[in-house]
Parts: structure tokens; C-alpha cells; sequence
């Protein structure tokens, strides 16, 4: 392009020159004709200066293109990089959320029996070897039992708080009432309360508490409460040691025993949950696991109006309830 323009002006200046000779005559032509040989070289030196001007333009655009080219590539490699990188970032999220999932279910299918802290039913023996065993120094068998694999009674007390709230303000039934735990917290809460069980060891340590507790059949002691008296009847951890027809005589007989409004709470392992299902045998008196879902039809043919399931280390999310909690509760209520 520049070889272009400068060839033109070279050419006007030809032009010029040659209409000045012709009017000048011939000294000034002479004079003339060397100025044209100047201007001429002049303007085959601009000439070639266009030249090698153009060429390093297209050298320039072509070295522009190649670089455009290249920052292209690279982009593209860039995006390809960070695709990946977002891929492994979802592909470590997954194997976090599997590891997790695996851990779960390793843990469900482990499903160790609780023991209470500071409580051992291991035992080494003098050539290092571990062994399950227990010492020599125990109580009575179940109550010692509980203390064992249900917990501690601050433990127990804790897990039964949620409870408090839903019987109201009694007077309530504790059948199985055990060492007297939620028998403390009615007690606690200015709500009248008394209890009953079938192991005296139990019992006395309730009562060595202040507790109004006696030794015996709950269900016979449901058939003897006058009619509509009851503000609740309660059994936590009871109903798997029972037949299912005593579990529907007991609450036939809390129906009849409570007043109008009156509530039925009976606590049970939770079969939904695979760990709980797994250790519920550890007792060697558990009858049959009871699932949720049954208790709520037996409580309508028993005359209740309104039932339902009560999770009580539950968070909120039904399913993940069902299968991690170690149990669950029907709460039925007279209409």
C-alpha cells in the first residue's frame, strides 16, 4: 500500500517537471532533466521503502493471526482444564457423599449393643486374648441388665424429657416404670405420678428414690384403676416383652382408664432402624418387635380417636428418623 502512494506522488512530480521544461526552454530543461534523474532515484528508493513497509505489514498481520490462533488454543485449553477440574470437584463431592453412605451403613450393619459408660463386658484374659465377660460383682440380674445396655438414669432421664410435655398434667400410670426415670421427671414437673413393675429390684430402687412405686402387673393394675381417671398412661421400653394380645388388653385398658383428652405413651424399639431391629435380641425377654405403622391401626380398634408416632431423638426428616433412631412411641388420645 505504500509503494502505491509513493509511486504516485512520484509520477505529479514527473508530471510537473516536464510541463516546466517546456516552458522554460532548454537551459532550464537541462537543469530540469537532472532534478527528474534526482526525483526519479528518489522515487524508486520511496518506491522500494513501500515495498519492504507492505511486506513487514503482512509479515506483522500474519504473525497477528498466528498469535490469535494461539490465545485461542490457549483458551480453549483453559476451559478444557478448568472443566476438569470442575468435574473432579463434583467427582470428590460423590465419593464424599458415598464414603459417607458406606460409613452408615458399615455402622448400621456393625449394630453394637449400647453400653452404658463406664460399664465393660469385655474382659482380658492372662495370655492378652479379649474376650466378652462379666465381672463377679452384680446385682440383681435385670436391673444390673439395665444398668448394662439401657444406660445410666441421667441418660435415661434425658432421652424421656421430650415426653414431659405430652402427658400433660396427669395423674398418670408409669406401667414398667424400671429404676423410676420418668417417674423423677413428673416429679420434677409438679405432676402427679405413680408406677409399677414386675421386678422387685427394679422397683425398690425406685422407691429407695421416694417414688410411689409397687411390685406387679401393670395390666392388672390397669383393670383396677377407676374408669376416667387417668390423665395418662405411660410404658417406655414394655410392650416387646409382652404377647400382642397383652399389648391389646393394655391399651383397651388405658382407653377405659382414661378421662376424656387423656394419652396413651408406649415407647418400643424402633424396627424401621437396622441397628435397633439387629440388637433388639439382645433381651433375651423381647417377644416380638412392633413396627409403627401396626400400633397406630391397633390404637383405633381399641377405641382411640386420635394417633400418632412419636420420634423422640428425631430431627424432623421422617425417613432418616425411621432408619437411625433406636425408638419411636405412640401417643394415642381419648377423645
Amino acid at each position: 500500500m505504500a509503494g502505491r502512494v509513493l509511486r504516485r506522488i512520484a509520477d505529479e512530480g514527473a508530471r510537473s517537471s516536464s510541463t516546466l521544461a517546456k516552458i522554460a526552454g532548454r537551459p532550464l530543461r537541462r537543469l530540469l532533466d537532472a532534478q527528474d534523474a534526482r526525483l526519479e532515484l528518489v522515487a524508486r528508493g520511496l518506491v522500494e521503502i513501500g515495498g519492504i513497509v507492505d511486506q513487514d505489514r503482512r509479515h506483522a498481520q500474519e504473525r497477528l493471526r498466528a498469535l490469535k490462533t494461539r490465545i485461542k488454543d490457549l483458551e480453549r485449553r483453559v476451559d478444557a482444564v478448568a472443566t476438569a477440574h470442575d468435574r473432579i470437584d463434583e467427582l470428590a463431592r460423590r465419593l464424599d457423599v458415598t464414603d459417607g453412605a458406606v460409613a452408615r451403613l458399615d455402622t448400621e450393619q456393625q449394630a453394637t449393643p449400647f453400653v452404658a459408660p463406664g460399664t465393660r463386658v469385655r474382659a482380658v484374659l492372662d495370655g492378652g486374648r479379649e474376650v466378652l465377660a462379666l465381672g463377679a460383682d452384680r446385682e440383681a440380674a435385670y436391673a444390673d441388665f439395665e444398668d448394662t445396655y439401657r444406660g445410666s438414669e441421667a441418660f435415661v432421664r434425658e432421652r424421656l424429657a421430650s415426653y414431659v410435655s405430652i402427658v400433660g398434667d396427669g395423674p398418670v400410670l408409669d406401667l414398667g416404670c424400671g429404676r423410676g426415670e420418668f417417674l423423677e421427671l413428673m416429679e420434677a414437673a409438679a405432676v402427679p405420678a405413680r408406677g409399677i413393675d414386675l421386678d422387685e429390684s427394679m422397683a425398690a430402687r425406685a422407691r429407695a428414690k421416694g417414688l410411689d412405686v409397687v411390685t406387679g402387673d401393670g395390666l392388672a393394675a390397669l383393670r383396677d384403676t377407676e374408669p376416667g381417671t387417668l390423665g395418662a398412661v405411660t410404658s417406655f421400653q414394655v410392650i416387646e416383652h409382652i404377647p400382642v394380645s397383652a399389648v391389646r388388653e393394655l391399651f383397651l385398658g388405658a382407653a377405659a382408664a382414661l378421662r376424656p383428652g387423656g394419652v396413651l405413651v408406649a415407647e418400643t424399639v424402633n424396627p424401621h432402624s437396622p441397628a435397633a431391629l439387629k440388637t433388639f435380641w439382645l433381651d433375651l425377654t423381647h417377644v416380638r418387635p412392633l413396627f409403627p405403622e401396626s400400633l397406630l391401626f391397633l390404637a383405633r380398634e381399641t377405641g382411640f380417636d386420635e394417633a400418632w408416632i412419636h420420634l423422640p431423638q428425631g430431627s424432623g426428616d421422617l425417613d432418616r428418623d425411621l432408619r437411625l433412631c433406636g425408638e419411636y412411641a405412640l401417643v394415642a388420645r381419648k377423645g
